[in-house]
């Protein structure tokens, strides 16, 4: 088995391993539709990108070597996952999101423009602010970089390869989702969603908060 097939299995595995992002991508389908979910889901990749970025130029690096750097992205990342869960748990289903849209069919042309804006930017900073993703990218992409070419271009590539993969797949589980969210949307069911993804958040939040560097 080569390298590159070896990086494309280890890739799905990790991308088909439930994480923040898919309780992210879950409510933001099940309370915006189609628009919000595939916002948070771009905002994922997007994030993806940003520490593949950072570990090509060396950040990374900085960030491992850096107790305190390390110490203030953990936190300022387990403070935000536990405000979404926060936010998701004290939630009212009736009014929790004014520029929500009020059924299946208006979903996709309801939502404003904040509000995609804000999906997208929830999952931008789900990762961004993971410090246990940057030091995965740190030590995943450097198994597979040949030393006889650029390295950079190599990362890059890499990385742009892994958020194609994961955005392919959050978006068939937006599409997936949305196909029942006029189910989702009964005020019970809505409701205990709303709490399991508060709680859920909750736990990556004292997961990342609690885990210390390896």
């Amino acid at each position: 088995m080569g390298p590159f097939t070896m990086f494309l299995l280890m890739t799905i595995a990790l991308i088909l391993t439930p994480g923040a992002d898919t309780a992210l991508v879950t409510k933001s389908t099940i309370v915006y539709g189609k628009r919000g979910g595939t916002a948070t889901a771009v905002g994922t990749s997007v994030g993806i990108i940003i520490h593949t970025c950072a570990a090509a130029m060396g950040l990374s690096v900085l960030l491992a070597q850096s107790a305190v750097l390390y110490e203030t992205v953990k936190w300022a990342g387990a403070v935000y996952l536990i405000y979404l869960g926060i936010s998701s748990l004290i939630s009212k289903s009736s009014n929790s999101h004014k520029d929500a849209p009020s059924s299946v069919d208006d979903a996709d042309v309801a939502i404003g423009r904040s509000s995609v804006i804000k999906c997208f930017s929830q999952g931008v900073l789900t990762n961004v602010l993971n410090p246990k993703v940057a030091l995965f990218f740190l030590t995943f992409l450097p198994q597979f970089v040949r030393s006889d070419s650029a390295s950079f271009t190599q990362y890059l590539t890499m990385g742009l390869i892994y958020a194609f993969l994961l955005i392919v797949w959050l978006l068939m589980f937006v599409y997936f989702i949305h196909a029942f969210r006029k189910w989702l949307q009964k005020p019970s069911v809505h409701k205990t969603i709303e709490r399991v993804t508060g709680l859920v958040l909750i736990g990556f939040g004292l997961k990342v908060a609690f885990e210390h560097r390896h």
